[in-house]
């Protein structure tokens, strides 16, 4: 009768449910990880030689294999504490201001207070990993920092990467890595944000990211290095 459902109706209805949930389930099963910590980080620089520079944005931006989602967000800005001040090309190229960095805290503060948040979100040792596009971020960057600075020893998880650029090469077949703008042209999605603000970077490597998931493309490590 019109406005009613029968049990085969139902059974049908249920039976699409458990599919989609299957077929999700198959598709986060291909991966190697739960989730991924896609991390952008912005430094200043008044050379070439990019282990003296600093950090001073630090977002990341957690992506769930299996529901292919945004799940959560950390960002802060760092005070540099070797030259304080921010060179004209870091201002302009990732808008960030001089009044920004002095009012945050030094690397090894907002270093220590991610890895809280990160333990925070009680992911099982193993079942996740960082996402980068380059290896700039943690083979350079956060790596120099640790040296330059004295800090603790990194975690595991800070030690290895998978650099996102060498996943979408692989997946397109080309010889040489794209960047995000390209990546994000090629796939036809807009640039959101500021490119070279961390946080806006972050974001949209992560819908990159997403992207790559929907199509099942593998995501594994692609470098990592051993001590501090």
């Amino acid at each position: 009768m019109w406005g009613t459902r029968s049990v085969e109706d139902d059974n049908i209805a249920q039976f699409k449910r458990e599919a989609k949930a299957a077929a999700s389930a198959a598709s986060a099963s291909r991966q190697e990880f739960d989730r991924y910590l896609v991390i952008d980080f912005e430094a200043n620089g008044h050379n070439r030689d990019s282990t003296s520079w600093e950090i001073v944005e630090f977002p990341c931006v957690v992506v769930d294999t299996a529901t292919k989602q945004v799940v959560a967000e950390f960002h802060r800005y760092v005070r540099p504490t070797v030259r304080p001040d921010l060179s004209e090309f870091c201002v302009e190229q990732c808008g960030i201001s001089q009044a920004t960095t002095d009012a945050a805290d030094p690397i090894d503060v907002v270093l220590r207070d991610f890895i809280q948040w990160v333990d925070s979100l009680r992911y099982a040792a193993g079942s996740f990993a960082v996402v980068t596009c380059g290896d700039y971020d943690m083979k350079t960057a956060l790596r120099a920092e640790v040296r330059n600075k004295g800090l603790p020893r990194l975690p595991a998880y800070l030690k290895q990467w998978v650099n996102i650029k060498k996943v979408f090469a692989g997946k397109a077949g080309y010889s040489r890595p794209k960047g995000m703008a390209g990546m994000l042209a090629d796939l036809q999605m807009p640039l959101i944000g500021r490119h070279h603000s961390g946080i806006d970077d972050a974001r949209n490597i992560a819908a990159i990211l997403v992207r790559l998931l929907h199509e099942d493309v593998r995501v594994g490590i692609t470098a990592s290095y051993d001590g501090s």
